[in-house]
């Protein structure tokens, strides 16, 4: 120890004393002129740690290892922390990269339970491992940092837990003061860990705990809700490469799901893990958040919902077309996406539809662009749709479709199909009405010798000699909107004296039962099998239409099989 004259006046001679480590500290003694020390470094070649002491006369205060360190029983040096927790206080060895920084902010963070505060973390590398994990209580202080990396991929079980122990009403103005910020944990996706764990089983008073600034990566659950989450805020947060769960909202929480939000966030590169809210009555808000390469699955028994406001659904660089969301709880389920966009890079890749919603479920698109190009979903499905076919109700409000980019357009629900038994499962024509020009041999015939899917499609067979059997209905049609179709459909037998065997048309009329204009696509003079048509029987439906008729045909000889006709009116 070495002492140097720190003040000098008429009244008091006070000296500082500089010491090396923690060790050194704890033995040093106060005296009449000793009030002040200087420590250099936590521990020798620590390179971090020091700070300025004043001796603090306390019999009862504990050692804590950061802030005050006991010499004697009468008291001992208390650190000058000028408002903030700096956790290199409590041990850290900055020159050592394996250091475990584990025990250290254990220490820090048993702390700031005690006397509050705001934990500030030094900007570097860490390793976390060990099997105790971190407990941040918002309501009595913080953990913050300005981009930290900590390598828990040795630590085993929950990594931290965020929530509040204030209850009401001190809990509603002290849990918006502190919050978790500007870390990023990365896991061993190998492992059945969690990253972040939210909520708490004994304090049910955790509403505007706020996460932010943070990234999750490669936990078994990236970020787990617990009981008793409510009104979390998550902003600025990355979720990325879980082994099971980039979200996970478990069965059975008790007290959870009011008002949860996640701002500007983004949930990607699942790798096969997914979002999944199994919660009953549990609503997640998302707000300009991206969701990419990862499913979002919403399977709880009644009542879970999620919404996306903003923000966009995408599969970048990926080379399969994975589904992008499927609500199948048990009962009042929904996924509302508004203004979200979708993109589906390579869309050809998709072998099924872009999401499923089952019986008494419901998907709401609400101003949303649906692109084209998907020309391969029928094959793992029944009809090429951008939600697979039967199940739960969608809905469309105030969205476009991609008019002019060439690609084929796809219907996108048939829940939403303006037609009557557009599959003929009633076992007739039914719904329609039939044109055969008074010939008998000209007929509309429904079996099961005509069905692709389900137990009926129907049959139009045409007389040879210019002879036209056509099946019509009638539609609701509102000028400005989006109108779009598909069928499927295939050649029995071709026409003679035609390049074409038949075709599906939309023709547009007025209240005077006047033609305004016409859309449709011909079908091939050739025998085929079943495939898909309609893929550019899409417009917008234009001024003054009253109704539209929608047509089947055969011509010149050819038979024809219709079946699963859809329209789509947006």
């Amino acid at each position: 120890m070495t002492n140097h004259s720190l003040v000098n006046n008429t009244t008091n001679t006070e000296c500082i004393v500089l010491c090396p480590d923690i060790e050194t500290l704890k033995q040093t003694q106060p005296s009449q002129s000793l009030t002040l020390v200087k420590l250099l470094e936590y521990a020798q070649g620590y390179g971090c740690g020091g700070g300025t002491f004043t001796w603090l006369n306390d019999s009862i205060r504990e050692d804590d290892g950061g802030i005050f360190f006991r010499v004697n029983a009468l008291g001992g040096w208390l650190r000058e922390t000028q408002g903030f927790i700096n956790s290199d206080w409590f041990g850290y060895n900055s020159n050592d990269e394996k250091f475990n920084v584990a025990p250290v902010w254990l220490a820090v963070l048993s702390y700031a339970k005690k006397y509050g505060g705001e934990v500030t973390v030094p900007s570097r590398n860490y390793v976390y491992s060990g099997t105790i994990g971190m407990e941040v209580d918002l309501g009595i202080f913080g953990f913050v940092s300005k981009g930290c990396k900590v390598d828990a991929s040795s630590f085993s079980g929950t990594l931290i837990r965020v929530f509040s122990s204030k209850g009401y009403p001190e809990g509603a103005y002290l849990n918006t003061i502190f919050s978790l910020s500007g870390f990023a944990f990365v896991g061993n996706r190998e492992s059945e860990n969690i990253g972040l764990l939210t909520g708490h089983d004994n304090y049910k008073y955790n509403g505007q705990c706020l996460i932010q600034h943070c990234s999750f990566d490669r936990f078994g659950t990236n970020i787990k809700f617990g009981n008793s989450t409510w009104r979390y805020k998550f902003n600025h947060v990355n979720s990325r490469q879980a082994k099971d769960y980039v979200l996970h909202v478990p069965v059975g929480l008790i007290d959870s799901g009011e008002s949860i939000f996640f701002d500007h966030c983004q949930l990607f590169d699942g790798g096969g893990s997914t979002i999944t809210i199994s919660c009953n009555s549990f609503t997640i808000n998302m707000i300009s958040c991206s969701i990419l390469n990862t499913k979002i699955i919403i399977d709880a028994a009644a009542s879970a919902k999620l919404l996306m406001f903003g923000g966009n659904i995408e599969n970048p660089g990926s080379s399969a077309g994975n589904k992008f969301a499927e609500v199948v709880g048990g009962h009042t389920c929904m996924l509302v996406l508004n203004g979200t966009t979708l993109t589906s890079n390579n869309p050809s890749s998709f072998r099924q539809s872009l999401f499923t919603v089952s019986k008494n479920n419901t998907l709401v698109f609400e101003s949303i662009k649906f692109g084209s190009g998907f020309d391969n979903i029928e094959n793992n499905e029944s009809m090429r749709m951008y939600v697979s076919p039967g199940g739960g109700t969608v809905m469309c409000n105030n969205c476009i479709l991609e008019l002019n980019s060439g690609g084929n357009k796809i219907p996108v629900h048939d829940s939403f199909n303006s037609l009557y038994n557009g599959g003929f499962e009633s076992g007739n024509n039914s719904g329609w009405l039939l044109d055969n020009q008074e010939n008998p041999d000209q007929t509309a015939i429904v079996s099961a010798n005509a069905a692709k899917t389900g137990s009926f499609g129907v049959r139009l067979t045409s007389y040879q000699d210019k002879g036209i059997v056509s099946l019509t209905q009638k539609i609701a049609a509102i000028p400005g909107k989006y109108i779009l179709a598909s069928c499927w459909r295939r050649v029995i037998k071709e026409s003679t004296g035609s390049a074409y065997s038949g075709a599906m048309m939309v023709h547009f009329y007025n209240s005077a039962d006047v033609n305004i204009s016409s859309i449709g696509q011909n079908i091939a003079s050739t025998i085929s099998d079943w495939s898909i048509g309609g893929a550019f029987v899409c417009a917008i439906i234009p001024p003054g239409t009253a109704y539209a008729l929608v047509s089947l045909s055969s011509q010149y000889g050819a038979i024809v099989d219709f079946d699963d006709i859809i329209i789509n009116i947006l």
